[in-house]
């Protein structure tokens, strides 16, 4: 009767283990749209950047405030005035610089991050050291 315990869990054992395996190929392959594929910084000694960038800072207020560089503006007009900074400026790229206070909720930024990924702006998540 033990003999045959064993058979079974090693069976139910190999099942598993075949699932996973084959869960863990298929995921590869998956590759879905509403993904973002964030860009970790890299850091190289003694070689300088050929391209040429241009950084503006946004802050998000606890208060739901959007301050783009000095500048108090409501989220509406936040894509259009970040679409007219990239036109201005001569730059090959634009770079936003994203502060926000910890009681911020988290699809807030999102929505910046989806502004940024339509119009093709890089986004650094930053923070304040105090």
């Amino acid at each position: 009767m033990l003999k045959g315990y064993k058979l079974y869990l090693l069976a139910g054992l190999a099942v598993i283990i075949l699932t996973v395996f084959w869960f863990n190929v298929t995921m590869e392959f998956v590759n879905t749209p509403e993904s973002m594929s964030l860009v970790e910084p890299k850091i190289t000694e003694g070689k300088k950047d050929s391209k040429d960038r241009t950084s503006v800072k946004l802050k998000i207020t606890n208060d739901l405030d959007y301050i783009l560089e000095e500048d108090q503006i409501d989220f509406e007009s936040l894509e259009e005035r970040l679409l007219k900074l990239d036109e201005t400026n001569e730059s090959d790229e634009l770079i936003i610089a994203l502060y926000s206070e910890n009681a911020v909720p988290v699809n807030k930024i999102v929505q910046i991050m989806d502004i940024a990924n339509r119009n093709k702006f890089k986004v650094i998540l930053a923070v304040n050291p105090d």
